[in-house]
């Protein structure tokens, strides 16, 4: 699978309506995005706490309405995760803040999500539930949270939200999978550093898929595919791609 990771953001303002229809537009299997919550709990697609680096605003989205959320111009970071740089030119002329229930509207049942989900607030987590139901997402997104303490306050308002929790648990890499197992969940996603012969092993046997991210170089990328792993997490989805292609792997 190619993961966009917060949409197409090598070449488009991350988290943005822009990036992630562009990435559907390279077919990518599905789209990483993270969600937060607007003053009214709404949620909403940001990634970092603040939005001082991608915007012309400052302090806590939670500080916002939706509708102030969406006067806000979110073009303000240029380039993906690792070689992307602010400037205080934005890249668009007007670049909104989308909303989650707005992605759905326009994108859902043409490509999978993956919520990076980062607050707890119930009345948010509520309503991310009732957009599950809404457009029936129990077969197309997965949220993933840092800890098992977030993971069982989702589970509380809807046991049937697939989940991917981000915690180790244990010392040993069997451990840390077993954990994941035991909690129910099917998928793991890694960081690069994390990725070990040992717990690749592990994942395998106890059915696990994993994804590994970001990365955005094709060494890597082409390394990663032919150790068995299939979920690519990067800011270019066309040169993971071509990548895969390439490997006879599309």
């Amino acid at each position: 699978m190619v993961i966009a990771h917060r949409g197409f953001s090598a070449q488009y303002p991350e988290n943005t309506m822009l990036a992630f229809q562009k990435a559907v537009d390279q077919k990518v299997d599905v789209i990483e995005l993270d969600v937060r919550a607007s003053r009214e709990d709404i949620p909403i697609i940001l990634h970092d706490a603040t939005l001082d680096r991608t915007t012309n605003a400052t302090g806590s989205p939670n500080d916002y309405s939706l509708e102030e959320l969406r006067c806000i111009n979110a073009s303000h970071w240029r380039g993906g995760q690792t070689d992307g740089y602010r400037t205080t030119q934005p890249a668009y002329p007007r670049m909104p803040i989308p909303s989650l229930e707005e992605v759905l509207h326009k994108l859902a049942h043409q490509v999978c999500f993956d919520l990076h989900v980062h607050e707890t607030q119930p009345a948010f987590l509520d309503r991310i539930s009732r957009l599950y139901d809404e457009f029936d997402l129990y077969e197309q997104a997965i949220v993933s949270v840092r800890s098992f303490r977030q993971a069982e306050q989702i589970r509380k308002i809807n046991p049937y939200v697939e989940l991917c929790v981000r915690e180790w648990r244990g010392s040993e890499e069997r451990e840390v999978v077993s954990a994941w197992r035991d909690f129910g969940c099917r998928y793991a996603s890694l960081r690069t550093a994390e990725v070990t012969p040992k717990l690749h092993e592990a994942l395998r046997d106890f059915g696990i898929h994993v994804s590994v991210g970001a990365v955005n170089d094709r060494p890597a990328v082409s390394e990663l595919l032919r150790a068995g792993v299939r979920g690519i997490v990067t800011d270019h989805p066309d040169m993971a791609t071509s990548v895969a292609q390439a490997l006879g792997l599309e």
